[in-house]
């Protein structure tokens, strides 16, 4: 059985691009991957990008929150989570939110989380962080 994947917001929001091609093709992979995790933070933090950046009407949004919670397993962030990415974010030098998404990527016992915007290789709380579009120039 592979292992657990943790998918950040970044991701998910390039699946909807349509003017970075490329980055829509990998995103849309690594979210088709049955192994592939979001907690309920990403979903917010989605639902978010798509309304302030995009400015989509919250009815769009909902669908594809929708889509996203039908594809893709959905980790609750509980209070465990939260407390230990208090504690992350204490010894790390990652945003609160940041340290949320590894806290739930690490509670899920994920081997990797793909995203964006933390640092590319880094390991932490056994899951090792990598930026799919590291190789776009």
């Amino acid at each position: 059985m592979p292992a657990r994947i943790f998918l950040d917001s970044n991701i998910l929001v390039y699946a909807f691009s349509e003017t970075e091609p490329e980055k829509c093709r990998i995103a849309r992979e690594l979210w088709l991957l049955p192994e592939a995790w979001v907690s309920t933070q990403v979903l917010n933090e989605v639902a978010n990008v798509l309304r302030r950046k995009f400015r989509l009407p919250f009815h769009q949004i909902g669908e594809v929150i929708l889509e996203i919670n039908r594809t893709l397993a959905v980790l609750t962030v509980d209070y465990d989570i939260i407390e230990k990415a208090i504690t992350l974010a204490q010894r790390h030098p990652h945003s609160y939110f940041d340290a949320l998404m590894l806290a739930a990527a690490s509670h899920l016992e994920c081997e990797t989380l793909y995203s964006e915007d933390l640092q590319h290789q880094a390991k932490i709380q056994g899951v090792k962080i990598i930026n799919p579009f590291i190789s776009i120039a």
